[in-house]
């Protein structure tokens, strides 16, 4: 099974902001969000051009699939 939680980590420890949806012992993997700042976003905003093929009318068939 696999399922996202979210969490904060603080001093060594996870603390999730839900419910896990299991009722035993479980493996984990934890990935760490990277925060947003300006640096990083303002890289993000110069991407965003290069997905601008994948919106038109042709391929919005396959959204509902």
């Amino acid at each position: 099974m696999k399922y996202a939680v979210e969490g904060i980590y603080r001093n060594g420890v996870v603390e999730l902001q839900e419910d896990a949806p299991v009722n035993k012992t479980t493996k984990v993997i934890v990935l760490f969000k990277e925060e947003l700042n300006a640096e990083n976003r303002d890289l993000l905003k110069l991407s965003e051009n290069a997905f601008v093929f994948w919106y038109n009318e042709e391929d919005a068939y396959y959204d509902d699939l």
